[in-house]
């Protein structure tokens, strides 16, 4: 891990994050935080300029949010209820997602990663199972991608501070784990297999950012 930038953290603590384009000018890149709160203000970082600074706007509890590439729109997501942010005023909530028996059954993973044509992602936990569903934020409805296959967490209710983002030909998924963050990856085009990659030691963090798109 590097280093980025530092900013001034509000009670509760920030836990979510997100990057991609300012809304009123794609050419510029913003980072996006909020703490899982109600009244919790949206801080930015626009061009890792090194300083978080407060919108004054507010977000309806988001757990995970992911940044639309092609137009900067801030999705958040708190279960199966979606929420965004087009870069001024409030969050407005968007509404709750349904789909499958496996979606409606699941228990979703804390964050979204979005593709550039506006599609959200989302991984789903069903018994001992671990899923990959694409969401239509405009029709909220989700749809399987691919199961997961190989070893992985399949144990939704019990991991802390899950994180999913989108690099290269994989979907990223992070986790606490005591003091450290393991990493998995699933990838979506050949058959959903599932690896291990890796633990950040001595450092807890439970959001995940995509710098690439789908």
């Amino acid at each position: 891990t590097t280093l980025i930038t530092d900013g001034t953290a509000t009670t509760p603590t920030q836990g979510n994050v997100a990057f991609g384009p300012v809304p009123a000018n794609l050419n510029q890149n913003q980072f996006i935080t909020s703490p899982n709160n109600n009244s919790g203000n949206i801080y930015k970082d626009v061009n890792g300029t090194g300083t978080l600074s407060s919108t004054t706007s507010t977000w309806g509890s988001p757990i995970g949010l992911g940044t639309d590439p092609a137009t900067g729109v801030v999705y958040g997501i708190n279960s199966k209820t979606l929420s965004k942010w087009s870069g001024t005023g409030n969050a407005t909530a968007v509404g709750t997602i349904t789909g499958d028996a496996i979606w409606t059954a699941g228990t979703t993973l804390n964050d979204i990663a979005v593709d550039a044509g506006g599609n959200l992602y989302c991984i789903v936990f069903s018994g001992a199972n671990t899923y990959l569903y694409r969401i239509n934020p405009t029709a909220l409805t989700a749809k399987l991608v691919v199961q997961a296959t190989g070893t992985f967490i399949t144990d939704g209710t019990t991991t802390n501070g899950n994180g999913l983002a989108y690099m290269g030909d994989y979907f990223y998924y992070s986790r606490i784990n005591g003091v450290n963050t393991d990493i998995w990856r699933i990838s979506a085009c050949t058959g959903g297999a599932s690896t291990y990659v890796g633990s950040v030691t001595g450092l807890n963090f439970g959001d995940l950012a995509s710098c690439a798109t789908v």
